[in-house]
């Protein structure tokens, strides 16, 4: 793995690592006694998870020096996106 991919990584996984920040931040404050709680308590839960899922992949793929894939973190960033979105609509 060169250095260019071990930095954009760092990169990646910081901004992950804030997102999960942002998510557990407010899966503290939602009110789980309304369904409509239950439901976004487990979109914000799923969001953390997803996060956490693509942290370990760049951890994975940086440990035994692969190149961190696109299609992966294409795909996790879509699913992420849509997750925030599904939470604000919830």
């Amino acid at each position: 793995m060169t250095g260019l991919d071990e930095r954009i990584g760092l990169r990646i996984v910081g901004l992950l690592v804030i997102v999960g920040f942002a998510s557990s931040a407010v899966l503290w404050t939602i009110d789980t006694s309304l369904p409509s709680g239950e439901s976004l308590f487990a979109v914000y839960l799923s969001i953390d998870l997803i996060a956490f899922v693509m942290i370990s992949y760049i951890y994975r793929v940086t440990k035994t020096a692969d190149g961190i894939g696109r299609i992966p973190l294409l795909a996790g960033s879509c699913v992420l996106i849509l997750l925030v979105i599904a939470g604000f609509a919830v």
